[in-house]
C-alpha cells in the first residue's frame, strides 16, 4: 500500500514527499488568492479541486480503512497472546507458591521433635 511504502521510504524520499505536498498545497492557495483578488469568479476552480482532491483522498482513505483494520487484529492477538501468557505465568506463580508452603511445612515438621 501505498502509507506502508512511505513508512518504509528513506528518510529523505519522505521529506521530500511532504515538501511537494506542501508546495502543492500552498500553489493552489496562492492560486485561489491571485484569482480572488483579480475579480475573477473562483467557483469552477474550486470545483477542480474538490474533484481532484477527492480523486485523491479516496484511495488513500481505503488504504487507512485497510490498515485500521489490519492494526486492530494485530493489536487483538497481541492481546489475547500477552494475556494468555500473563494467565500461564499467574498460574506457574500459584503452583510454586503452594510448592514452597508445602516445603516449609514439612521443614517445619522435620525440626519439631
Amino acid at each position: 500500500m501505498l502509507m506502508e511504502w512511505l513508512r518504509k521510504a528513506p528518510t529523505t524520499v519522505v521529506i521530500t514527499v511532504i515538501i511537494m505536498c506542501g508546495l502543492v498545497s500552498l500553489g493552489v492557495l496562492a492560486a485561489f488568492v491571485i484569482l480572488s483578488l483579480q475579480g475573477i469568479d473562483t467557483t469552477e476552480f474550486r470545483q477542480w479541486i474538490n474533484t481532484v482532491g477527492q480523486i485523491l483522498v479516496f484511495p488513500l482513505l481505503g488504504a487507512t480503512t485497510v490498515a485500521s483494520i489490519s492494526a486492530a487484529r494485530s493489536a487483538s492477538k497481541a492481546e489475547d497472546n500477552s494475556n494468555g501468557q500473563l494467565t500461564a505465568r499467574d498460574d506457574a506463580i500459584e503452583q510454586q507458591e503452594q510448592h514452597i508452603q508445602t516445603l516449609k511445612a514439612r521443614l517445619r515438621d522435620q525440626d519439631t521433635p
